[in-house]
This record gives C-alpha cells, structure tokens and sequence, in this order.
C-alpha cells in the first residue's frame, strides 16, 4: 500500500457505510423486483448477492479496528442453477415466444 493510501480511523466506517448502501440497493432493487422475484433462476442469484453484502457488512464491522482480521461469516448457501442447455433452451423458447 503507497504512503498516500495508508489506513485511518475512518477506513472501516467508510467501508462499512458502502457495503450497507450497496446491500440495501440490491435488496431495494433486485432481490425485491417483480420481475426477478418471478423467476427460479433470477432470484436465488438476487438472494445470493444480498447474503454476500450482508456478510461483507458483518465481517467489516466485527474486525477489531486495523487489528485482527475475523472471518468466520456465515458461510453463503449453494445455488442450484440449471445446466446451462436448460438455461439456453428456456432462453431459446422465450425469445421465440414458446415461453417456457
């Protein structure tokens, strides 16, 4: 790390600050719209990336300040996806208008 980038007192704050702003949009804007709510891929994706932020969240504000990292989250749950013919198919039956 340059001398420009050393850390402070108000590093972890900000981080903390930025990975709660950052859990709330994709909960406020992902996990909670309609459109990815409906759908059994979308929305185990969405909850993916809001468990990550949250355990992000939590880990910065457990660690001890500048002191001894932590990192003993919840570890973030398995997402089934399809096998990605099934994914490509269903894509192709839904650009074709055959839905699903």
């Amino acid at each position: 790390m340059s001398e420009e980038h050393k850390l402070d007192k108000f590093h972890k704050h900000e981080a903390l600050d930025r990975a709660w702003i950052m859990f709330q949009m994709v909960n406020d804007w992902l996990v909670d719209h309609p459109y990815i709510e409906a759908d059994a891929v979308l929305s185990p994706m969405a909850g993916a990336a809001s468990q990550a932020l949250w355990n992000l969240y939590q880990e910065i504000g457990a660690r001890e300040e500048m002191g001894i990292p932590r990192c003993d989250v919840v570890p973030l749950p398995v997402i089934n996806m399809p096998e990605e013919s099934d994914l490509m198919r269903s894509l192709s039956r839904r650009a074709a208008g055959g839905g699903e």
